[in-house]
């Protein structure tokens, strides 16, 4: 079996431009962030960013799931990873809520809503006793 090599599809004018205006909104979110606490944290978990992974990047997420909203308001500066539980979970969050911190099991990478606080913020029942 032979594959063929496709193309790399090209990013229209059209969504570049909204990229780059999402872009400069998650920046002045974080700004904003920074401004609070003294440096940029996830919106999600409270920890700082980091370029060591693809999973702790920068990112955002739009709170009302309108990709066509792209205002401050609207913005939930967040981790990679941090989003991905969002979306799975189908999470409702607000700005600033941390609403992951005691939810996500730092051990497993997983979200335990069955997990009144995941054990010292860390790790959940399930790595603490194993």
């Amino acid at each position: 079996m032979v594959l063929k090599k496709t193309p790399i599809r090209k990013i229209s004018p059209k969504q570049r431009e909204k990229l780059r205006v999402w872009a400069g909104v998650v920046k002045e979110r974080c700004e904003i962030i920074e401004g609070v606490y003294g440096v940029p944290i996830c919106e999600g978990c409270g920890k700082t960013f980091s370029n060591s992974s693809e999973l702790w990047y920068k990112g955002g997420h739009h709170l009302d799931g309108n990709r066509n909203n792209n205002t401050k308001d609207n913005c939930y500066v967040c981790h990679n990873l941090c989003h991905s539980i969002i979306t799975d979970n189908n999470l409702n969050v607000a700005q600033l809520d941390f609403y992951l911190m005691y939810k996500v099991c730092w051990e497993c990478l997983q979200y335990r809503p069955e997990d009144e606080r995941v054990q010292n913020g860390l790790k959940c029942a399930r790595c603490t006793y194993e």
